[in-house]
């Protein structure tokens, strides 16, 4: 069978022509690609709108973009024409009400007008106060304009970009064309944007002869917009592309669309694909076999091309490159007439190995998305699919491009994100700065103001002059780019059996499987980070095909210019630029098959595969977005970023699916199992095993079995680390949003459908989604925070500027100029400015409390060159800032009697009374700020004179004249002095941490009166951030911590999901862990979707952080300082299960971090820690606090290391005893102190009892002659001694005498007794009594023996054999405490040259290197047992310790080694008895 191509025809609706993909008859029975029917006469066309619009007049609404709005809008104004054409004004203040729809057509595929062309609206209702009859009629009318000649002098107007102010300027009554519908009712339904959709009326419009005219104006007006007016004075609204897939019940169909209907042409080729189409790499194009005919459309006869009739283009390909390649045939009669075939270069070989997945952690569900039960409330996101796909669908990421998948059966499809695209910044407007209003923030000149009347006594003032950020179209939004679909051609037969939907949280990997007509079809997903595309795996199975339509529909919520949907060759393009701000989007699909053809749709708006059983789908998109201000642009035009895309997913594909995949696992892995959480998930059965729909429904209802909920809290507690893994990566440009990277609406302008813009909110939210980061052993994925907050520093300069008047000149370096100010809603285009209202748009604080998150990473790491390079320079500059522009004399004192600095006015967020000199929230901040830029000053050695001292240090030396300048220059104003005077801690009347200085007793002022809009259960604790996540309120300070219970004990638990997030973490922080558990439970029954996203609602990725950050908090802290009783201060030293919950008793978790780049490990029984495994990344020193410990006395051992080779290699496989010491604050509190070893391992052990010798038995050969030897052989009772080492005594050495290896060695006739006496227990004595007898002169031997041999005390073994000990070996070592091995021996490791924080004084505790007891044995629960003289002893394994951060490889050595340390043991006790 032939497949034929219609000559000239184009088949790509948004306007480029596409190519006709031909192939084998024999691959694809009964599938044509874009054959046309030889018996008809026109062809039909439906094109969709290229862009859609309303012009709006009223007032500040003439200057904004409504592309994005869900529907089309017209309103006649009386007295300026038809289409209000007339009314050319640019004054916002103007309360004229018009407005005009414009709805843009591309038919540059044709090439002369249609035969015929209808437009076609959908009417949804009316809007507005004028309220017609339903039963009146209206009607419409629409006339072409040219975007090229506009009003405002503006040169283009296109519809993506036009407004009222400037659009196209046009006369409506100068002769050219116009078509008006016939009329229809205006109904009864009320428009609004939120409105559900029941129905909609169609209006149809013959615009023929409008585009005719267009088309005979020449080539360059096949791009026609048409404008739309009403007749009856009434606001009435149409779908537009938007709202037909946004608005709740409206379909695709329902947007502007245009058919067109076009002449048949009277010829077109037929083309017969050669015989081999599937080629290796490296294999050139062979057309044998191809046959190519001429076919007449009107009688079908057939005229069969030779060789030289046409002519193959597409031939040179890079037979290298995997996938389908175009090969066009074009007449050499007719250029017009072409056709298309594709041919492919296959992967050899490209088969995936199965992956042991029989340990690994799953979500797993039993339906599609669409289909799984909804638990909870959906919030702004509203009903429908963003509901449905919130709380059910898989999400999958790698930093850079996200997807969610839904698994349904007939139709698949992933909602897919990338993570630059977004709207507002530059390109909205010629003027953009960060939405700052200077006529608000006047240079300062309004904080001073404001300030001035707070330090004269006024509790509040009216802060509303602090604000700014009025225009959604500049602030923008995070955008989802659209949804992929797989039709599989099922149509209604939808059913499945034995269906599995999962998530693979340890290898990053998503699928579905499932039954369909009796055929297995299965699914695999995942977004790989070293090869920056999303992959799919589709197959089909028991003689199945697979026979797809794919397609990838760009969100109708952003408005688009340029956009285009097309296929060529195996890949589909679908790209554009963003209407709002001209970002330019490409996202590219390549299909892969093992057999069977790719081709496109006949709309060429789809890929379809036809005939195969595997399908691998590669996935990539980009933007040319920058983080770098101002223009936050790479500098490509579309066609880089299209050769950019386009090299991503060939690369990928060349590769080759199993690379791939493996290269991904690797890379996930590599990540997620640097830790590991047992809390007794593991003791689960198989019949408690249940999906995670039915676990949320068993916990939530309290019928769980206690290893069915530890299963579903650490799953919970993993998921937030896989969730990291997934939106932020290394090379990420952006940090994760208040979504991650997973979203699923799209909206041009801030404050729209997508709550809250999915921005980067600062003030909880951005923090709370790295608090779990550094702790959690993902340190370098928060690097993209800190590459965020550097790329505010400019931009949030020219905010310090408009509103505290700190004034830096473009391109100082960061850390030099005079402060950068942020606020609370942040995006991808340095949006510094405040809020539009200041309730929750105004928080300066908001930077300091970021810059916690970007100093810890110099307090995990240790890594100086990063703070000297990137840390530093922010924590400098901003501290600056607030010393010299935002703290000032407050007028209450504190509660001590003497003055305090604040931050002037100030909000605690989202809570109370607005315009407060400063309260606690940023107080506490502010100090924190400075407490870290003094900590790193000092580390660096650099700036004492910012650092300062407190001489002299009084409030007064911040007063300032009117115009902001000190009044006093030279006064002290370091970061010492403006830190101790913060003073942002006070406990109020009720025992509470005060919110605000004026608070006396909880929620009153100080004179008994209500504190305005207080709120006793309030989601916020911004008071308490010096609690949780700062250093301030810590278990070494009581007072505060007190307080700060009884605070968080009033504001209760009840909160929304990330609320609920803070208040664990808080709870750990206060040693309680039963209340930190019990905010667990709440938050897993009330706050986790099905898909265990958590709940604001709507989904919020914060809380998942908050959680996982929280129970990191529970089992370990590195924030306190511990002050022994000599004065002595251990800085974040090491809290071992701090806030350990009843129902945690038993537990084991590896590979946490520790503050001072510390990896631990810890095992826990019966609520106490057993042993505490401790890697040192930088050799500082560890203090270790074992909260739950019990009673026991502790003992460190540092663990093998491969050291080295020769004589030294037997002395660092042994394990060596570490000094160490105990400190005791006046709390009675103990603390573990001992120096390490940069990349060593340490053990932190109960010591074991000590088990006295209680008998010693001594054994060997009563008779011995003159000048012989023997060894003695000592039995020491019990065999469970502690310390069998014995000292040997001759009674007279004259006769025999003994060495310390109890070696005899006969020296003259007599009798002698030697004696074995226990070291540890020198009462405990055993003796053995040996006649000496003399050597008579010796006679001449046999024939034929040899004198040595005849007094052998061992038949065949000389005594030299006896006596010789190894090479290098002292006989001491005979009895050493730990077989064979000596503590002599253990050399001391020498001093650490990079030890940061050496303690001389941890020498006086030097403990016995410890027996193979149970302390060592079970060091990990992992081990191997070696043959040692006293049994099996166990040893870590590579599994065991991986989770310390210790090299794999390194750990595999010493495994190995650790075996060859048995052997020699063995040997050595062997040769001592």
């Amino acid at each position: 069978m032939a497949y034929r191509i219609l000559k000239k025809t184009r088949l790509i609706a948004w306007g480029a022509a596409t190519v006709a993909l031909i192939v084998p008859a024999a691959m694809i029975p009964n599938v044509a690609v874009a054959e046309p029917d030889p018996n008809a006469q026109t062809i039909t066309t439906v094109l969709n709108a290229l862009a859609d619009t309303t012009l709006q007049a009223w007032a500040g609404e003439k200057i904004q973009s409504m592309n994005a709005k869900p529907y089309v809008a017209a309103l006649q104004p009386n007295g300026h024409g038809y289409f209000g054409e007339q009314f050319d004004s640019t004054n916002t203040g103007d309360g004229t009400d018009a407005k005009t729809g414009m709805v843009t057509f591309n038919l540059s595929a044709f090439d002369e007008a249609p035969q015929n062309a209808i437009l076609r609206l959908s009417y949804l209702g009316w809007a507005g106060g004028h309220v017609p009859s339903a039963t009146d009629t209206n009607t419409i009318k629409v006339i072409a304009v040219d975007d090229t000649s506009c009003t405002n002098n503006a040169s283009s107007c296109p519809t993506g970009q036009a407004t009222w102010a400037t659009r196209p300027r046009f006369s409506g009554e100068d002769g050219r064309a116009i078509a008006e519908s016939q009329p229809f009712a205006f109904g009864s339904t009320r428009y609004a944007d939120s409105m559900v959709v029941h129905s909609s009326t169609p209006v149809d419009l013959d615009v023929t002869a409008i585009i005719a005219e267009e088309f005979a104006k020449g080539p360059d007006h096949k791009v026609v917009t048409f404008v739309i007016g009403e007749s009856k004075h009434y606001d009435i609204r149409f779908a537009s592309t938007e709202g037909a897939g946004s608005l709740s019940g409206a379909n695709q169909d329902m947007g502007p669309k245009l058919t067109v209907t076009t002449k048949a042409k009277g010829e077109y080729l037929s083309v017969t694909a050669p015989t081999k189409t599937r080629y290796q790499a490296g294999e050139s194009f062979d057309p044998t076999g191809l046959t190519v005919r001429l076919v007449n459309t009107a009688d079908g006869s057939e005229t069969v091309l030779t060789e030289n009739q046409y002519t193959l283009s597409g031939t040179d390909y890079d037979t290298n490159q995997v996938g389908g390649h175009p090969i066009t045939v074009t007449s050499n009669d007719d250029h017009a007439l072409s056709a298309t075939f594709l041919i492919y270069t296959v992967v050899a070989n490209d088969t995936e190995d199965a992956l042991d997945t029989s340990r690994d952690n799953f979500l797993w569900y039993l339906k599609p998305a669409s289909q799984t039960k909804l638990r909870l409330p959906a919030g702004s996101i509203g009903q429908g699919d963003n509901n449905q796909w919130q709380q059910t669908t898989l999400p999958v990421g790698n930093g850079k491009i996200g997807g969610t998948v839904w698994g349904e059966i007939g139709t698949e499809r992933i909602t897919f994100n990338e993570e630059t695209l977004w709207t507002g910044g530059p390109g909205t407007t010629s003027n953009y700065n960060g939405g700052n209003n200077r006529n608000k923030g006047r240079d300062g000149l309004t904080l001073r103001s404001l300030n001035r009347q707070l330090a004269a006594g006024a509790d509040t003032v009216n802060p509303h002059g602090l604000t700014g950020g009025e225009d959604a179209r500049q602030q923008g939004s995070y955008q989802n780019w659209g949804n992929i679909f797989i039709d599989y051609g099922f149509g209604n037969n939808t059913t499945f059996s034995e269906y599995r939907r999962d998530l693979n949280l340890d290898k990053g990997i998503a699928s579905v499987s499932f039954k369909h007509d009796g055929k297995k079809y299965t699914r695999e997903y995942f977004a790989s980070n070293p090869d920056n595309v999303m992959v799919s795996r589709l197959k089909a199975e028991d003689g199945a095909e697979l026979n797809l339509k794919i397609s990838l529909n760009p969100n109708p919520g952003f408005s688009k210019t340029d956009a285009s949907t097309k296929v060529n060759g195996d890949i589909l393009t679908v790209k554009g630029a963003l209407g709002n701000n001209g970002l330019i989007y490409n996202s590219k699909i390549k299909a892969i098959v093992d057999q069977g053809t790719v081709g496109a749709s006949k709309d060429g708006e789809s890929l379809t595969v036809s005939g195969a059983s595997v399908v691998t789908l590669y996935i990539a998109a980009a933007t040319d977005y920058k983080q770098v201000y101002p223009n936050y642009r790479t500098g490509e035009d579309a066609e880089q970023v299209d050769l950019r895309v386009a090299k991503n997913i060939q690369d990928a594909a060349n590769k080759g699916y199993g690379a791939v995949r493996d290269a991904h696992v690797a890379d996930h892995e590599a990540l997620y199992h640097r830790v590991s959480l047992d809390l007794g998930q593991s003791k689960l059965a198989a019949n408690e095993e249940l999906n995670t729909e039915k676990l949320l429904d068993v916990y939530n209802a309290g019928t769980a079995t206690p290893a069915q909920k530890r299963e579903l809290e650490t799953k919970v507690y993993q998921y937030g680390r896989y969730l990291t893994i997934g939106s932020s990566r290394e090379n990420s440009q952006l940090p994760a949003n208040l979504q991650g990277i997973w979203s699923s609406t799209a909206d041009d302008n801030a404050h729209g459908r997508t709550p809250w813009g999915s921005d980067f909110h600062m003030n909880v939210n951005l923090q709370m989604n790295y608090w779990p980061t550094y702790s959690a052993n993902l340190a370098e994925l928060a690097k993209p925070l800190i590459s965020y907050a550097t790329g505010l520093v400019e931009p949030g300069r020219v905010t310090a500027k408009i509103y505290a008047g700190a004034n830096t000149a473009p391109g100082t370096p960061v850390g030099e100029g005079q402060g950068y100010m942020v606020h609370t809603e942040n995006t991808a285009y340095g949006w510094t400015t405040p809020g539009a209202a200041f309730s929750w748009g105004w928080s300066p604080a908001a930077m300091p409390w970021l810059l916690q998150n970007v100093y810890e990473a110099y307090e995990y790491s240790g890594d100086k060159g990063q703070l000297e390079s990137e840390i530093y320079p922010l924590l400098k500059e901003e501290s600056n800032f607030y010393v010299d522009y935002m703290l000032h004399k407050g007028f209450l004192p504190a509660s001590d009697g003497t003055p305090r600095l604040t931050t002037g006015v100030a909000y605690s967020a989202e809570h109370g009374p607005q315009g407060t000199d400063g309260n606690a929230y940023e107080s506490s901040l502010v100090w924190q700020m400075l407490n870290d830029a003094i900590e790193s000053a000092q580390a660096l050695g650099v700036d004492d004179s910012l650092v300062g001292n407190l001489e002299n240090c009084s409030v007064d030396n911040w007063a300032k004249d009117d115009s902001g300048r000190f009044i006093d220059g030279s006064a002290n104003r370091s970061w010492s002095c403006a830190q101790n005077l913060l003073k942002p801690i006070e406990v109020g009347a009720s025992g509470q941490i005060k919110e605000w200085y004026f608070e006396g007793e909880l929620g009153k002022k100080l004179d008994g009166s209500p504190i305005p809009s207080y709120q006793v259960n309030h989601r916020h604790m911004s008071h308490m951030l010096g609690l949780f996540p700062g250093d301030l309120i810590t278990v070494d300070n009581p007072t505060y911590m007190d307080a700060a219970k009884t605070s968080m004990t009033y504001r209760g638990d009840d909160a929304t999901g990330w609320g609920v997030g803070q208040r664990i973490n808080a709870w750990a922080r206060t040693g309680d862990g039963n209340h930190a558990y019990q905010l667990i439970e709440k938050q897993l029954k009330n706050a986790m979707y099905a898909n265990l996203f958590d709940v604001h609602p709507p989904f919020q990725i914060d809380g998942n952080f908050g959680n996982t950050s929280g129970v990191n908090e529970m089992l370990m802290q590195s924030n306190s300082t511990f002050v022994g009783t000599d004065g002595k201060k251990y800085q974040n030293y090491t809290n071992i299960l701090p806030a350990l919950p009843d129902q945690w008793a038993d537990g084991k978790i590896r590979g946490l971090v520790a503050r001072g780049a510390f990896t631990v490990g810890i095992d826990w029984e019966a609520g106490e820690a057993e042993r505490i495994l401790l890697h040192s990344g930088k050799g500082n020193q560890a203090a270790i606090k074992i909260t739950e410990g019990g009673s026991k006395e502790y003992q460190v051992t540092m663990l093998p290391v491969v050291a080295g080779s020769g004589s030294s290699f037997r002395n660092a496989l042994a394990p060596e005893a570490v000094p160490h010491k105990t400190v005791t604050n006046s709390a009675g509190e103990t603390l573990l102190v001992f120096n390490t070893t940069a990349g060593a391992n340490y053990l932190v052990a109960e010591k074991p009892p000590v088990v006295p010798v209680t008998a010693i038995a001594v054994s060997g050969k009563p008779a011995m002659n003159e000048g012989e030897t023997q060894a003695l052989t000592v039995e020491v009772s019990p065999e469970t001694a502690t310390d069998k080492t014995v000292t040997w005594v001759s009674s007279d050495s004259e006769v025999a005498a003994v060495d310390a290896s109890g070696m005899v060695t006969a020296v003259k006739a007599g009798t002698v007794t030697i004696s074995a006496t226990s070291l540890s227990a020198p009462n405990v004595v055993g003796s053995f009594e040996i006649e000496v007898s003399a050597v008579a002169s010796p006679e001449s031997p046999e024939p034929g023996v040899s004198p040595e041999t005849v007094e052998s005390p061992e038949p065949g073994v000389s005594p030299e054999t006896v006596e010789s000990p190894e090479p290098g070996v002292s006989p001491e070592t005979v009895e050493s405490p730990e077989p064979g091995v000596s503590p002599e021996t253990v050399e001391s490791p020498e001093p650490n040259p990079t030890q940061e924080n050496p303690d001389s004084s941890v020498t006086n505790e030097t403990p016995e290197t410890p027996e193979p007891d149970a302390s060592t044995e079970d060091a990990a629960a992992e081990s191997v047992a070696v043959s040692t003289p006293d049994g099996k002893a166990k040893v870590p394994t590579a599994a065991a310790l991986s989770a310390t951060g210790v090299n794999g490889m390194l750990v595999s050595v010493i495994s190995w080694s650790l075996l060859l340390l048995g052997v020699i043991l063995l040997a050595n006790r062997k040769r001592s008895v």
